[in-house]
C-alpha cells in the first residue's frame, strides 16, 4: 500500500490517500518524486491557493478544504499550511502595493516614468 504525504518549505506531512487522490486529480500540477515507498507532493506558491485551512473549532481537530470537501489534517501541516499561505498573502500585498504605485508613476510622470520604475524595482 502506497503512502502519501506533502513536501512544504522542506518538512515533509503525512497526508490521507484521500486527500493525496484529490490533489494528484486537481488541475493544478503537482511536482512528485519517491521517497522510501512514499509519494511526496510539492506544495508551493503557485498550487498552494487550491488548499484552504478551515477555521479552527476545536484545539484537536483542523480540517482543510479541497475541491469544496473538508478533510482532516495534523496539528503541524495545519499550522505550517497557515503560516505558508499567511507569508504568501503579505508579500503579493507588498507586491501589488509597488505594482500600483509604480502603474501610478508611470502614468502620470511622462517619460521620466521608466527611469523611477526602475528606481524602485531596484529597491526591493
Amino acid at each position: 500500500m502506497k503512502k502519501y504525504s506533502v513536501n512544504l518549505n522542506g518538512s515533509l506531512f503525512n497526508i490521507s490517500h484521500s486527500i493525496a487522490n484529490d490533489l494528484i486529480s486537481s488541475d493544478f500540477n503537482f511536482q512528485t518524486y519517491s521517497k522510501n515507498n512514499m509519494i511526496v507532493l510539492i506544495l508551493d506558491e503557485v498550487n498552494i491557493p487550491y488548499i484552504q485551512p478551515t477555521p479552527i473549532t476545536s484545539s484537536s481537530r483542523f480540517y482543510i478544504l479541497l475541491s469544496e470537501k473538508k478533510y482532516r489534517v495534523n496539528k503541524q501541516l495545519y499550522v505550517s499550511l497557515s503560516h505558508f499561505i499567511t507569508q504568501i498573502s503579505k508579500s503579493s500585498d507588498n507586491n501589488k502595493l509597488v505594482k500600483k504605485y509604480m502603474v501610478l508613476a508611470d502614468l502620470f510622470s511622462g517619460t521620466g516614468g521608466i527611469l523611477h520604475q526602475q528606481r524602485i524595482t531596484n529597491k526591493q
